[in-house]
């Protein structure tokens, strides 16, 4: 578990349990982060793993949770559908 929040944390309401592993490295001209979650989500567990590169920290972990955010909402939607079945 790491204490990055920033990222994939960020756009998983706090309620859903969330395993996750962050890892950063480049240069100063270009940096990468990387993360991966395994998110505990009603019987619908799933696996995430987002890999970028950019010039810009902040960039990057914006775009984490923005990627996190659209599918955590498809997730949702789908273990909502299969509990509806």
């Amino acid at each position: 578990h790491a204490d990055f929040e920033q990222g994939i944390r960020r756009a998983i309401p706090k309620n859903i349990k969330m395993a996750h592993k962050f890892g950063e490295s480049g240069t100063s001209e270009e940096k990468q982060l990387h993360e991966s979650a395994i998110v505990y989500l009603n019987e619908n567990p799933f696996l995430i793993t987002i890999m970028t590169k950019g010039k810009d920290n902040k960039t990057l972990t914006n775009l984490i949770a923005d990627i996190s955010k659209v599918v955590y909402k498809k997730m949702k939607a789908k273990s909502e559908a299969n509990r509806a079945i």
